[in-house]
């Protein structure tokens, strides 16, 4: 299953933005087992697409519903201009 997510990251974020990925992976890891995989690309303007790789449709909808609750996701968010989740 994929994830797909957009963001935009104002330039002088995107240093925290990028240190703060790694301690996020750990912890969707720790919580979500189902994440396989998280890469993150920088598209151009100031946009981002975030692709997660799930085992299944269900850990992913999991995960969506209480990932914002993690302390890493309130840091790394704190980067984000705007957030979009596509599917």
């Amino acid at each position: 299953m994929l994830e797909l997510a957009c963001f935009r990251a104002h330039p002088q974020h995107v240093a925290a933005l990028l240190r703060r990925g790694g301690p996020l992976l750990r912890a969707l890891r720790s919580r979500f087992p189902g994440l396989r995989k998280l890469e993150v690309a920088r598209v151009g303007d100031g946009s981002w697409l975030q692709v997660g790789y799930w085992d299944s449709r269900e850990g992913a909808e999991a995960a969506a519903k209480d990932m914002f609750d993690l302390p890493e996701m309130s840091d790394w968010l704190a980067q984000v201009a705007e957030f979009a989740e596509a599917a």
